[in-house]
């Protein structure tokens, strides 16, 4: 893990301004738009997502394609779209990570 550990915090100070639990600057966004308020949670949550995203690859790493559909409640998967699912995630975690 190379960034910033969770928690995350928003302040809003004229801007939105994300904090690590020290109180150090991660980011600055604007404020005014809808928008920039999604943008500010999104990156707020963002080591929160890695891990998540880290932690489905692993519990569907185990599982077929099919296994996975059904625990989601659709009645099928290919082993093509299981697979394109995987690679989408272990591209996402390596973007995050700069390991691509």
């Amino acid at each position: 893990m190379n960034h910033t550990p969770e928690p995350w915090i928003i302040e809003e100070n004229g801007c939105y301004i994300i904090l690590d639990n020290d109180g150090n600057e991660i980011a600055r966004l604007p404020k005014g738009k809808l928008r920039h308020c999604a943008n500010v949670h999104l990156v707020a949550s963002a080591p929160k997502l890695l891990e998540a995203c880290r932690d489905l690859l692993d519990a569907f790493w185990d599982m077929s394609p099919l296994q996975y559909a059904q625990s989601r409640g659709l009645p099928f998967m290919s082993d093509e779209e299981g697979e394109r699912i995987k690679e989408r995630a272990r591209e996402t975690i390596a973007e995050a990570e700069e390991l691509k």
